[in-house]
């Protein structure tokens, strides 16, 4: 998966989800996504990935929310 992909695919998901959905008796459920992206790089640990997507995520909730981080 390269870059373009990524970025293409994460702004899909942030953007479906601000779609209102039903819930019941008619009330409806907004929903917001924040979402941090990092590709791997070769010879990178998990665990040093996954930090490094977590704060991309926590910089986008600091900022504002509802965005995709890279």
């Amino acid at each position: 998966m390269g870059r373009v992909w990524l970025a293409a695919r994460s702004a899909c998901l942030r953007a479906s989800s601000e779609v209102p959905r039903p819930l019941h008796a008619g009330e409806r459920l907004g929903i917001t996504v924040t979402i941090g992206v990092v590709a791997y790089e070769e010879g990178q640990g998990v665990s040093e990935w996954i930090n490094a997507a977590d704060s991309k995520l926590y910089r986008g909730k600091q900022s504002g929310k509802n965005q995709v981080v890279w």
